[in-house]
């Protein structure tokens, strides 16, 4: 994309320049992505003071040329939507070499594993009061989450904002509207007893699991095939007494590395992304927590040696140094991770990085645990 593609009409004069600075409205593009915000969140300045790579969220990296304070000028955008798997861009930070031919940034995507996020506005489409006869909560969560048949025997207690599950941790919810006189979770108070997967609800279906749901347990159906209704009418039947719907949410991995190659800084062109194990995983497991964060947050670029190196806070996965001499072909030559639980049992959770200049030593900052010197 070039800088005139981003840049609105009208906006030349000298007044305008100064605006659309300060405020991105006035000066980027549409951004991409589901949300397609273009907030600036980062700024690095070149040692000279001539050049400025802006990190604008869905807008992309953003080159000024800052030579004239009075008359900053936009040189490039770096944006490549597909270099991220979710279609969203999210530049958070960026830091460029010493001669400026290869700049790392950072894209900080939280909204991974977004399957706790529960779906809202959902109703039980009852006309008949008092029907159905029980209250039901809606969720969302991964195929091959724990709401699935082989987790049939845990217990837990409902309420309309939340599902939780002895020995697994707590899940927000939203409770299905219903018609005058049906119970609702502000009438019957919290609703405890065995969590069981019965599969869809739907009339015709095949009933999971029917043996093991007692009268007062709580079943759990998948979302989809027929009206939330005939689904609690289903499990009202078999006993329960109140019932989860559980919403089949598609994850997304987190945030990585872009490392564009900006030899032509008027044309960068993305040179290669970079991933760890636990960041580019579309599914919590094995050592990739479901409580974890593994989104890049902030990064430093240093040039010693003819070698370029860039360091990384990368949230629960710690501190990562790379190799970024040939900007192609990135390597990991560096990790700083305390998988003991160093911060009161907590996780590392890094999120701020400082190399010292011609210096071994490391400055990062742990949101668990504080200050770190590696």
């Amino acid at each position: 994309m070039g800088p005139e593609e981003i840049l609105d009409p009208g906006v030349g004069d000298e007044t305008g320049d100064v605006d659309r600075v300060l405020n991105a409205s006035l000066w980027l593009s549409d951004g991409f992505g589901s949300e397609r915000d273009r907030f600036v969140r980062d700024v690095t300045v070149s040692p000279d003071g001539s050049r400025a790579w802006v990190s604008a969220w869905d807008a992309g990296l953003v080159l000024l040329d800052i030579s004239d304070p009075a008359d900053p000028r936009v040189v490039s955008v770096a944006l490549d939507p597909a270099a991220s798997p979710d279609g969203e861009v999210n530049s958070r930070a960026a830091w460029p070499s010493e001669d400026g031919t290869t700049v790392v940034e950072t894209e900080d995507d939280v909204s991974a594993w977004e399957p706790l996020t529960p779906p809202t506005n959902l109703t039980l489409d009852s006309a008949v009061p008092g029907d159905p006869t029980i209250p039901a909560t809606a969720i969302s969560t991964l195929d091959g989450d724990f709401f699935e048949a082989n987790q049939t025997g845990l217990t837990g207690t409902v309420t309309g904002t939340r599902v939780s599950v002895n020995g697994d941790g707590t899940y927000p919810a939203t409770e299905l509207a219903t018609a005058p006189g049906s119970p609702t979770f502000s009438t019957t108070g919290p609703l405890s007893g065995e969590l069981v997967w019965i599969g869809r609800g739907c009339p015709g279906d095949p009933v999971l699991n029917a043996g093991d749901l007692g009268v007062g347990d709580i079943a759990v159906v998948r979302r989809g095939a027929c009206e939330f209704e005939e689904k609690a009418n289903a499990a009202a039947a078999l006993g329960a007494s109140a019932l989860i719907v559980a919403d089949n949410a598609v994850a997304t991995p987190w945030g990585g590395l872009r490392i564009w190659d900006y030899s032509d800084p008027a044309n960068p062109l993305l040179a290669s992304t970079f991933q760890t194990f636990c960041s580019a995983a579309t599914a919590p497991g094995g050592d990739c927590d479901r409580f974890g964060t593994y989104t890049a947050r902030n990064v430093i670029v240093e040039t010693t040696d003819a070698r370029v190196r860039a360091w990384v806070s990368w949230s629960s996965d710690g501190v990562l140094v790379l190799d970024v001499t040939d900007p192609y072909a990135p390597e990991l030559v560096g990790h700083y991770m305390d998988p003991s639980g160093p911060n009161n049992g907590l996780p590392n959770d890094f999120w701020g990085v400082y190399k010292v200049p011609a210096e071994p030593w490391i400055h990062a900052s742990d949101r668990n645990g504080g200050l770190y010197i590696l």
